[in-house]
């Protein structure tokens, strides 16, 4: 039984792909340019054991949830040093955290997916590796250390993050 169209077929799984996504940086009502990749989303569960009274049998249960650092990298440009000053800001010890969401998209542009990555700030800046040789587009990284990432199961608009 077919759920849905994508991309003008109509399926019955909609696979998302990994190269169509959008990410918006809190304070800004258009998506961030020129991102060509980003490492996995990654949550965390450390577990803990206990024993009850005269019961031999350990017992596990769920403890705190962490999520891995968040790496993005871009099209170096000489016009955008976005990423960078706002690395230079956290050295200067003006610690500015923002969300970040990430929009995975169908093959028309549509949201599929929405996840918010509250109070990232920078913890790693990398310019591109410099090769004579290569034809390459140089890539700038960022990598976020993140508190919180959010599953949002109905597709919202970005542009709530607009306010700094």
């Amino acid at each position: 039984m077919a759920s849905s169209l994508y991309g003008g077929a109509e399926v019955s799984n909609q696979f998302i792909g990994s190269y169509n996504f959008r990410v918006y940086i809190q304070g800004s009502f258009d998506p961030a340019e020129g991102i060509v990749r980003m490492s996995p989303l990654v949550a965390n569960t450390e577990s803990f054991e206990f024993r009850s009274g005269r019961d031999l049998t350990v017992r596990r249960g769920p403890g705190r949830v962490s999520f891995d650092d968040v790496t993005l990298e871009k099209v170096y440009k000489l016009t955008d040093d976005t990423w960078a000053r706002w690395r230079d800001d956290m050295e200067l010890g003006k610690i500015e955290r923002k969300t970040l969401v990430i929009e995975f998209l169908d093959a028309n542009g549509g949201i599929l997916k929405t996840y918010h990555l509250t109070n990232a700030f920078p913890v790693r800046w990398e310019t591109p590796g410099l090769d004579a040789t290569s034809t390459e587009v140089g890539l700038e990284k960022v990598t976020f250390r993140v508190e919180n990432i959010a599953r949002i199961d109905t597709p919202t608009t970005s542009s709530a993050l607009t306010s700094s």
